[in-house]
């Protein structure tokens, strides 16, 4: 049985924490797997992915990783993302999660 794999490290910025350091709330990029969906569609750590599919990022829907499971492999993915204070929307083709 095969997983979709975004490859990223991330950690959730809740919403009061987002409005107390004047971020936008969603997953904050931590990590990326070389060769990963993530690392071709131009994520870069620190960017912090405000939407994925459309969804926002939020901590109590069980985060990105959740947001990820509901795909397929192969599935194509829009990720908006905020980075040095602007909005940016990449594209990702989810791959299969290694064993």
């Amino acid at each position: 049985f095969s997983r979709p794999f975004l490859g990223v490290q991330y950690q959730i910025i809740s919403k009061e924490s987002a409005l107390a350091n004047s971020v936008p709330q969603g997953a904050w990029v931590r990590d990326i797997v070389s060769g990963s969906a993530a690392d071709k569609a131009g994520l870069k750590v620190d960017d912090i992915i405000t939407k994925f599919d459309g969804q926002k990022i939020e901590e109590t829907q069980g985060g990105l990783a959740a947001l990820v499971y509901k795909h397929k492999v192969g599935d194509v993915i829009e990720i908006e993302v905020g980075r040095e204070g602007k909005t940016v929307t990449l594209s990702a083709t989810l791959t299969e999660a290694q064993q």
